[in-house]
């Protein structure tokens, strides 16, 4: 459940509830002695070595995503416990060795979130309807009250009014109990974005704040996988501002509708084209540039000829004997 990226702030004590409430059943029923063993460890292969004097057991689980996938398209991940001391009985040690770290687990997550009991993450869970008390009237005006005392400097950066969002509060308790009776918090608050974001504002200004608050930190780690994506080694002279432009698109994209999406990408390949069809009309339209025309090649003619061809006579003369003998030859025949 943690591994959503989606979590909001005032789910975590619902989850966390869950969680602690199935590992105890766990714990319970390791110790019952009427539950068999095999029961409990019928998701764990036990490897026992004797003459080492070891004892290990594993598990396998799918991975992330996975769970709803064929037995063959799915990838496995593997957790091992070594070091165990070997026993005849394998079984009981890794029981036990369960057992324990079912109650590390248990202690661990009641440490790592135990401030998610103060009164502002109580405070959140207005925005979820499931935790109403409509049989109270002015249910949601204290927490609204606690919320914008919280959050009083960056409020201040925005348009948000106190006394608006009470009485806007009260609008919305009313057309959620009428018309959206059931839905849940985040379908229903996407379509308040939709088609009511004017109608509550500073309903959705304090909203946009618990957007803000991540319940895991799973976005960031997927942030860091879609940077390894995206700046390969091939686009390493990508400039900063294009880099963030792609990153602010591609770990937003759940954010924006389909509707959104296809806008903002026509949008773009409209922008593109016109950057393109415009540098080819100025390319075709740009003015021819002007050939210079070469030197003019001069003639020195201020040598007189000496008056001979460019044959000499000796070749004439010899030329001239030929034919003759030519045209007497053919007379004889």
């Amino acid at each position: 459940m943690f591994e959503d990226e989606n979590l909001m702030p005032f789910e975590i004590e619902a989850i966390l509830d869950e969680t602690l409430e199935n590992l105890n059943d766990y714990i319970e029923m390791c110790e019952d002695d009427e539950v068999p063993i095999e029961s409990n460890l019928k998701y764990f292969s036990i490897n026992s070595d004797p003459d080492m004097n070891r004892a290990s057991f594993s598990h396998d689980y799918p991975n992330a995503g996975h769970e709803q996938r064929k037995i063959q398209n799915r990838t496995l991940g593997k957790v091992t416990i070594e070091g165990l001391n070997y026993v005849e009985n394998s079984e009981i040690t890794v029981l036990k060795k369960l057992k324990e770290i079912a109650e590390d687990v248990v202690n661990s997550f009641r440490t790592r979130f135990q401030n998610f009991d103060d009164d502002i993450f109580q405070a959140l869970k207005i925005f979820d309807p499931k935790y109403w008390d409509l049989d109270n009237k002015t249910f949601g005006n204290d927490e609204i009250d606690l919320i914008y005392n919280h959050f009083d400097q960056p409020l201040k950066n925005t348009s948000f009014s106190l006394p608006a969002a009470l009485t806007e509060w009260k609008s919305f308790k009313y057309m959620v109990k009428k018309h959206y009776q059931g839905v849940e918090s985040k379908s229903l608050w996407e379509r308040v974005y939709q088609y009511r974001k004017t109608e509550y504002a500073n309903l959705c200004i304090l909203y946009d704040i618990v957007l803000a608050l991540s319940g895991s930190n799973s976005s960031v780690e997927r942030a860091f996988s879609i940077l390894g994506l995206v700046l390969t080694k091939r686009r390493l002279r990508m400039n900063h501002s294009l880099f963030n432009d792609l990153m602010l698109l591609k770990c937003n994209q759940k954010l924006w509708t389909e509707e959104e999406t296809e806008n903002t990408i026509n949008a773009a390949v409209t922008k593109y084209l016109s950057k393109k069809l415009k540098r080819k009309l100025d390319d075709e339209y740009a003015p021819v540039p002007k050939i210079p025309r070469p030197a003019p090649i001069e003639i020195d003619d201020s040598e007189e000829s000496n008056g001979e061809s460019e044959y000499d006579s000796d070749s004439s003369t010899s030329s001239i004997e030929n034919s003759d003998e030519e045209y007497s030859n053919k007379n004889s025949l």
